[in-house]
């Protein structure tokens, strides 16, 4: 026992004397080209904990990081490392639980896309930190993070690689991606598959094909502060399975959609964000996905603010400000159990509201829109809705228009003031009840029911003060008129029954 103490207690005292213990020895900072005449030399004497600094040039070698150092540039635009296409990754990190790469940058040289697999910076099972570098021109995408890690991406440009700009793959791979500039790139900006999480925040994601992709059931990701500008296709999309928070972006002026997501199995929540001026919709939900819809601005679209479609699953559609769009404020379509709720719809070139399709179920509740160029609220082509205490002020057509055979409603304490032509209106076939609506102050009629089979039942309403008649039907129609309905201060009678 003592021979091994005394033993033991020799090597410590040996290693501490000349200075050769891990935890003891002072960091070294290797130069390139001074010292070292290539990165790869300096990276392979380099321990953990040592700096290999680069000097400006152009660097024609490939490079394996090594765990601990730290290889650093005099910035990213004088320190480049290059290496043919064809071959392999310029720098290949693996199975490093900590280290940096900063101020340079990264990128092949000659053909673009000859083995997709091949990227300009791989990061495999790793978790280090790369910062200030400019990564571009790859054989493919331009960072490959994957197979676990957690590493830190910051305050890079991303730009012009034939494939993703950054690509997170995995179920074990958790990244932080933040404030990097994304553009130009082929296929998306940042790109999230196999099961990946992580956050990417307030990056810049301009002119790829999509700004940031999330896919794949078990991806699970957190999206906020992002602008993504000018792409091809959507600002932000999710689908087939890919879920997540995405708080706090703009999408501004992409091609298709500001955000979008479809499929069954995607569930996303959508929260204060700002979805302007995009070539299709601000929001789309689309195909069986589910989530929320909360507090985002969409103004300025060229179709729709907000648009659910297609989907049997709930969708919470809330606090939204819809205005300005060339189409709707909020569109739902073959949808079931969608709830809009709070959301504020103005301006917009059709209607504030609308809902159509057979076997469409909604409830809206709470919503103000106001000075749309159709109606306020439209529901049409055999929905189902309850609409509750929703104001309707203000719009080129009817605060709420009932339209078409099949189409059900339920209105209930809504108020619907100051519309051209009147507040409500029934036609073509719809049924339902309107039971105690505020219909004031609208230019010909309170509550107008027009064409043959349509039959709602009206209880309970005020219908005052409008230019011609507090409640009107003709054509054919045939409303049963409870006795409970207010109609005074009406320009020309209370109710009026018109061939």
């Amino acid at each position: 026992m003592s021979f091994v103490f005394c033993v033991l207690g020799a090597a410590t005292a040996a290693s501490t004397l000349f200075g050769t213990t891990e935890s003891t020895r002072t960091p070294r900072k290797l130069i390139v080209p001074d010292e070292y005449k290539s990165i790869r030399a300096a990276v392979a004497k380099a321990r953990s904990g040592d700096t290999v600094f680069v000097k400006s040039g152009v660097y024609e070698e490939k490079l394996r990081f090594k765990e601990g150092i730290s290889l650093v540039g005099e910035g990213m635009d004088k320190t480049i490392i290059r290496y043919n296409a064809r071959p392999d990754h310029v720098i290949l990190v693996e199975n490093c639980k900590s280290g940096l790469i900063s101020n340079l940058a990264v990128e092949h040289r000659g053909q673009y896309g000859v083995r997709p697999a091949l990227v300009a910076l791989c990061i495999a099972n790793s978790s280090i930190e790369v910062s200030n570098c400019r990564i571009r021109y790859a054989s493919s995408s331009g960072i490959f993070v994957t197979n676990g890690g957690c590493p830190v991406i910051h305050d890079c440009t991303i730009e012009s690689n034939p494939g993703s700009g950054i690509i997170i793959e995995g179920k074990r791979t958790d990244p932080n991606i933040m404030n990097n500039l994304c553009r130009l790139n082929k296929t998306q900006g940042i790109y999230f598959y196999g099961g990946a999480k992580g956050k990417a925040e307030d990056n810049i994601c301009e002119e790829n094909e999509r700004g940031i992709g999330v896919t794949t059931k078990g991806t699970s990701v957190t999206l906020k502060g992002n602008y993504c500008r000018a792409n091809r296709k959507h600002g932000i999309s999710f689908w087939k399975g890919g879920s997540g928070l995405v708080e706090g972006n703009i999408c501004r002026q992409n091609e298709d959609n500001g955000i979008f997501a479809k499929h069954k199995g995607t569930n996303v929540v959508v929260a204060n964000n700002q979805c302007i001026g995009n070539l299709d919709n601000g929001i789309q939900f689309y195909k069986e996905c589910t989530g929320v819809v909360e507090g985002n601005i969409c103004e300025g679209n060229e179709d729709n603010g907000i648009i659910v479609s297609t989907t049997k699953k709930v969708v919470v559609v809330k606090s939204n400000k819809c205005r300005g769009n060339y189409g709707r404020g909020i569109v739902l379509t073959k949808t079931a159990d969608v709830k809009v709720e709070e959301n504020f719809c103005s301006e917009n070139e059709k209607s504030g509201i609308s809902v159509w399709g057979r076997g469409t179920t909604a409830s809206l509740k709470d919503n103000v829109c106001s000075g749309n160029d159709t109606y306020g609220i439209g529901i049409s082509s055999g929905a189902k809705v309850t609409a509750k205490n929703n104001l309707c002020e203000n719009n080129d057509w009817p605060g709420i228009q009932v339209n078409s055979k099949g189409t059900f409603v339920c209105l209930e304490n809504n108020r619907c003031r100051g519309n051209n032509h009147s507040g409500i209106q029934f036609d073509k076939n719809s049924r339902g009840k309107a039971i105690g609506n505020v219909c004031e102050n609208n230019p010909w009629s309170g509550i107008a029911i027009r064409g043959k089979g349509t039959k709602p039942v009206l209880s309970g309403n005020k219908c005052n003060n409008n230019g011609a008649w507090g409640i009107i039907h003709w054509a054919g129609a045939m409303p049963k008129i409870e006795k409970d309905n207010i109609v005074v201060n009406n320009g020309r009678g209370g109710i009026k029954a018109r061939d």
